[in-house]
């Protein structure tokens, strides 16, 4: 019960994303660069005690990998700050599709790709005039997070955990070099800051997400773990009732055959593969 519970809690965190990004009006450079602030203690106070051994190899695989975290992190935010919160939450969680696509064995995936091709049909049907742009940003987040974790296995092998402060610590620092290029004010005024969506993104979506979803993956397994996480898209579809969009039959089908779709290739994978990649961090 603990570790469905603590899944449970992660896809409410991960689900809750957009409706925290929707109330903040920070730009989006610096909402980065504040998450991974936050994000990169966190790490460093969970593996503290740790002595990580630094080479140059290491030093460069770190770069790579806080290079692409960066992008994917940056990307997701402008994803959800243009597109509704469900539309946003199904198109930056598809990374098992990339995987999928970048593997060996992708031939497996016909069907579920297939039916994940028609849901998304039936998903966006209702929105006629949704800007491509955006749907290409939020199918990109998934991506970038996929060759994010494809990093974290060639670059460090089962070592990832230990260099995850350096990465962030690297990501952090391009965030302020692109912060600087574009001379973002970097200034907050704190009496005009929605503090609850701030604090909801960075300690609900982000810490107690983090948390929950580790407790999930050490009790209840990777595989349901994984599965319950993405009951995220599901929360991001209440979440858009909540703000009163317009929910039809189409995009409820959608919904049901783009969960189907992604939980026939978690089977799929887990059942050649003992661990599945996207287990490694989340970073939406």
């Amino acid at each position: 019960m603990i570790g469905i519970f603590a899944g449970l809690v992660t896809a409410a965190g991960w689900g809750t994303i957009g409706l925290w990004i929707k109330y903040l009006p920070i730009d989006s450079l610096l909402l980065v660069a504040i998450r991974l602030v936050f994000a990169g203690l966190l790490f460093s106070f969970a593996i503290l005690r740790k002595k990580t051994k630094m080479t140059l190899r290491m030093a460069l695989a770190s770069f790579v990998c806080g290079a692409v975290l960066y992008s994917q992190f940056l990307v997701t935010i402008e994803a959800f700050q243009l597109l509704t919160v469900s539309q946003a939450s199904l198109l930056t969680n598809l990374q098992i599709v990339f995987l999928v696509i970048f593997s060996q064995r992708r031939f497996l995936h016909i069907l579920p790709l297939c039916i994940l091709l028609v849901g998304l049909l039936f998903f966006f049907s209702p929105s006629i005039n949704l800007n491509i742009f955006s749907i290409f940003l939020g199918l990109l987040s998934s991506c970038l997070f996929a060759v994010y974790t494809i990093c974290l296995d060639k670059l460090f092998e089962k070592n990832s955990f230990d260099y995850l402060p350096i990465i962030f610590l690297t990501a952090f620092i391009i965030s302020l070099i692109t912060l600087l290029i574009f001379d973002t004010d970097m200034t907050l005024d704190f009496t005009s800051v929605a503090w609850g969506p701030l604090l909801g993104l960075l300690l609900f979506s982000t810490a107690c997400a983090h948390f929950a979803f580790s407790v999930a993956v050490s009790t209840i397994g990777n595989f349901k773990a994984t599965v319950i996480s993405y009951f995220a898209i599901v929360v991001g579809f209440v979440v858009d009732i909540f703000y009163g969009h317009e929910i039809t039959i189409t995009s409820v089908l959608g919904l049901i055959l783009c969960m189907y779709a992604l939980n026939r290739m978690l089977r799929i994978e887990t059942f050649y593969n003992n661990k599945i990649p996207t287990n490694k961090l989340r970073s939406t």
